[in-house]
């Protein structure tokens, strides 16, 4: 059975980086929390404001939360944490970065459906291999309400949905195509152990495409993957068909970690066997993508 400590961001493990200006001042070092060595060690520390992110404050005891869930999340894992100062360090920047995109995220407008956290919910508990029920009788066991953790899966989903809708500004992605993508980010598996052989060939699209372009982008990128799915050299169709700036080596990336893949190509072959096809759209148009290889470790 997995540990259920993390259980409030197992779902979501983000980098907090800022992708925005913020306002974040610093204004007392967090207090690092001492274990418990006398009748003094009962009392605790007066709460007080460590840092401001844009007026908004962070607390002390804010700070000794999340330190103490990450020093347990570390302790379950087996892995040595690094120096209390730094790792409590590292707590308070994150915190910082996720009440920035939070608030980036209220001014947007962005809204989390009911429905999206019900899906959080059965992703945590598919996860954790055991009913939503049982989820609730853990974390109720470590003080936890059902409706603090429905909070802090919205949060996470929050701070996502912005992170997608930054990338989606860059890449010209509609909010459809980044409500799916989130839906099967929660569906599917870790690919953090899998390496991957794509190649792919490249239907261009211009900067803002006619719908009469995208139609017969979409309609040239079915004629190629009809193509491939009956001729055994992906690369040399590649060579012939592919507009990208790789179509001279076949379209092809090689053998690499999943994490040093497109994410958006991973997303679309994750399912896929060595030899499969998909068919995927980006900001730059149409790409025919092909399974050269899959290695998954322990598999």
């Amino acid at each position: 059975m997995k540990p259920y400590h993390s259980l409030p961001r197992l779902l979501l493990v983000l980098p907090c980086l800022l992708a925005l200006a913020v306002s974040a001042q610093t204004l007392r070092v967090p207090v690092v929390p001492a274990p418990a060595t006398g009748a003094g060690s009962t009392q605790q520390s007066s709460d007080y404001i460590v840092a401001l992110v844009n007026s908004e404050p962070i607390t002390n005891q804010q700070v000794r939360l999340e330190l103490q869930r990450v020093m347990t999340q570390l302790a379950q894992a087996q892995q040595r944490p690094p120096d209390t100062r730094e790792l409590t360090a590292q707590v308070l920047e994150r915190l910082i970065g996720e009440k920035a995109q939070l608030q980036l995220a209220r001014e947007l407008g962005v809204k989390i459906e009911e429905t999206a956290v019900d899906d959080a919910e059965q992703s945590i508990a598919r996860q954790n291999q055991v009913s939503v029920p049982e989820v609730y009788a853990r974390l109720a066991a470590e003080g936890i309400e059902r409706g603090q953790f429905r909070s802090q899966l919205r949060d996470q989903l929050l701070i996502l949905r912005v992170r997608e809708r930054e990338m989606a500004q860059k890449g010209k992605v509609s909010e459809l195509e980044i409500d799916q993508y989130v839906r099967d980010r929660q569906k599917n598996q870790d690919v953090s152990a899998m390496e991957l052989d794509i190649a792919h060939i490249l239907i261009a699209l211009p900067d803002e495409p006619s719908p009469a372009q995208i139609a017969a982008a979409q309609a040239k990128a079915q004629r190629i993957l009809d193509r491939a799915r009956a001729e055994p050299d992906f690369f040399k169709l590649a060579r012939e068909s592919s507009e990208a700036s790789d179509a001279a080596a076949g379209g092809h990336f090689g053998l690499r970690p999943a994490d040093r893949q497109p994410p958006l190509f991973v997303d679309a072959v994750r399912d896929r066997a060595a030899g499969e096809l998909a068919v995927v759209r980006s900001g730059a148009g149409y790409h025919v993508l092909k399974v050269i290889e899959k290695r998954v470790a322990g598999m």
